[in-house]
């Protein structure tokens, strides 16, 4: 049996001092009080435009296309965040089969099929519905969502019935982004989400086909994220 003796019992526990990790040394209510308000988010995930030549909605045939979303997130309280965000997604039409829609657009000059991307930026408040006072101190699970205002520039090429291609069809017009998600803490400083997001522009101009449809040409999407909590100042506030 291996046995300490008295006369090295100072050394070792100097050797530990010195070699156990800072991250050890960490654990200890010291570092709650030290706020953690800022993180950024990535995220990626299938996409499509609601849209008068966009397909048939009814029957889910519309076109899936990718979009991206890069975040800054900063704590207000232990309810609400304020998050910037801003995106990229490829927008693409489904050409109608019906000769008698095909006519109606024909007669309007409106675009029957179009293709591009629409960039996106805004910024919004987001309500937890499990709040917590610090970040290390969230629950597993969250519930989250929110509305906010930003503007979106879209870029697209316009198809016509017997006409030419017109290339570069832009629009920039303000939007009111809807997001709402769910996430799960995977370690103090990290947090997987699945979040659901509409942006309701306030334009029908964006597909080149105005006033077919009821409503507006509007975003969706649906896309798995990663959150990161930036390392706190080490100063107390």
């Amino acid at each position: 049996m291996f046995i300490i003796k008295k006369k090295y019992l100072p050394l070792l526990i100097l050797f530990a001092l010195i070699f156990v990790p800072k991250e050890g040394k960490g654990q200890s209510f010291y570092e709650y009080k030290i706020p953690v308000e800022h993180a950024v988010i990535i995220g990626a995930g299938p996409s499509f435009i609601y849209a008068d030549n966009g397909g048939i909605y009814s029957k889910l045939k519309f076109k899936l296309n990718p979009s991206i979303t890069g975040a800054y997130s900063r704590k207000v309280n232990r309810y609400f965040d304020v998050r910037a965000n801003v995106g990229h997604q490829k927008v693409e039409g489904l050409k109608t089969t019906n000769a008698r829609i095909l006519d109606i657009w024909e007669s309007r000059m409106s675009a029957n099929n179009f293709s591009g991307r629409v960039n996106y930026l805004d910024i919004m408040p987001v309500f937890n519905v499990f709040p917590s006072d610090h970040a290390y101190l969230r629950t597993g699970f969250n519930i989250y969502g929110g509305l906010g205002l930003g503007v979106m520039m879209s870029k697209v090429d316009l198809e016509f019935e017997n006409e030419p291609i017109i290339e570069d069809h832009k629009i920039t017009t303000m939007y009111i982004p809807g997001r709402a998600g769910i996430s799960y803490k995977l370690n103090d400083k990290t947090d997987i989400m699945l979040e659901g997001s509409l942006l309701f522009s306030f334009t029908d101009n964006i597909d080149g086909n105005e006033n077919f449809n009821r409503l507006g040409d509007h975003l969706w999407q649906a896309q798995i994220m990663i959150k990161r909590y930036l390392k706190p100042s080490s100063r107390i506030r």
